[in-house]
């Protein structure tokens, strides 16, 4: 009985993981946006120098990428592409941060977003519906997988 309630909701466990890292992106990127100052002591030199050491600016523009690519995270939109970018920006920022407590948790979170890309799109995702309606090629792990609930077009139910 349990055994058959959990292989049913087996295949959400990406869409929760999605969500979570999600609404950890958009809050980043939201208070970078309100209050880039209290963010400048985390940029490392190099960054600064890519524009001009203006830290302001950097910030900013950080903010703008992990709150875009966050909402595009949460509605499942070009999932594996954007799970890839904020996997590799979070690494190279714990990378940035060293063996601290910082820096072990986003190397967690890190492990969390790229995990999102192994997944690819996940039975929640825009990306899933698209596919469906399509008739797009989805990947192989997910054509052998059959407990994945899969959008119908014409019912418009999964």
């Amino acid at each position: 009985m349990m055994t058959d309630i959990l292989n049913k909701v087996s295949p959400f466990g990406v869409s929760l993981v999605r969500f979570g890292m999600s609404a950890v992106f958009i809050m980043f990127g939201f208070w970078q946006l309100v209050g880039p100052d209290l963010w400048t002591a985390f940029v490392p030199p190099y960054a600064a120098n890519l524009v001009g050491g203006n830290t302001i600016m950097l910030v900013l523009l950080n903010g703008w990428f992990e709150l875009i690519a966050g909402l595009m995270l949460l509605v499942g939109l070009q999932v594996r592409t954007v799970s890839l970018l904020l996997g590799v920006h979070l690494a190279l920022i714990s990378q940035s941060l060293g063996f601290s407590q910082l820096g072990v948790r986003d190397i967690g979170l890190s492990v969390a977003t790229l995990s999102i890309f192994l997944s690819g799109h996940d039975p929640l995702s825009l990306d899933r519906l698209f596919a469906n309606q399509r008739n797009m090629k989805i990947s192989p792990a997910d054509q052998e997988d059959d407990n994945i609930p899969r959008y119908n077009s014409i019912s418009r139910r999964f």
